[in-house]
């Protein structure tokens, strides 16, 4: 008996989709880029400033004046009559209103110009003063102007046994009390500043 020969069928229409598949594993994260470029910085603000009191003699001339007082020789009556000022080197002087010229803040010490702990005036010379370091003063009698350093050590509320009234003057065996001292080789000699200030001084409001 003879087959028939076959033949292929048309093909059928596509299928359904199937389900999605499960997710793959994460690649390894990336290089970090370059850090971009800085922003332009802004224009700074502007505040106001208080003004301030500066002191000038008569051409112009600047005086960084600190403070002003009286002088007990006048009773209290001119209140500027001296003017505190501090020099380029950090010590203080003052200068005088009625004639514009430099001096030191103080000019004799409040005691004695010198004070000893043995008789006789031996052993180490002691200032009697209480002026704080770099305010400058001169001893009764001498000639040189000084002030105390930084580093002075202070004796307060010392007690001695004599004392000289003038620098280099007679000694005086006599006990002698002081609220501060320092010795004599705690201070340093410094020279008068020679500038005259030209009258009259002023004070003036800057911005």
């Amino acid at each position: 008996m003879a087959l028939a020969a076959c033949s292929e069928g048309p093909e059928g229409e596509m299928g359904a989709a199937g389900p999605p598949g499960k997710d793959g594993i994460a690649g390894t994260q990336g290089a970090v880029g370059p850090s971009g470029s800085a922003g332009a910085t802004g224009d700074a603000g502007t505040s106001p400033r208080a003004a301030s009191l500066v002191w000038k003699d008569a051409s112009g001339v600047a005086i960084p004046v600190v403070g002003i007082s009286d002088s007990t020789f006048n009773n209290g009556l001119y209140p500027f009559n001296w003017l505190h000022y501090l020099g380029s080197d950090g010590t203080m002087w003052t200068i005088a209103v009625s004639t514009g010229q430099v001096y030191p803040v103080q000019i004799s010490s409040e005691i004695a110009a010198l004070s000893y702990e043995a008789p006789n005036c031996a052993g180490t010379a002691y200032v009697t003063t209480a002026l704080p370091a770099r305010v400058t003063f001169r001893l009764p009698n001498d000639p040189e102007a000084r002030y105390i350093k930084d580093s002075a050590v202070v004796k307060l509320n010392a007690s001695f046994v004599s004392y000289q009234v003038m620098f280099g003057g007679p000694c005086t065996n006599n006990g002698l009390n002081a609220n501060a001292a320092v010795a004599l080789s705690d201070t340093t000699v410094v020279a008068v500043p020679k500038t005259v200030y030209k009258l009259p001084l002023r004070p003036e409001l800057s911005k």
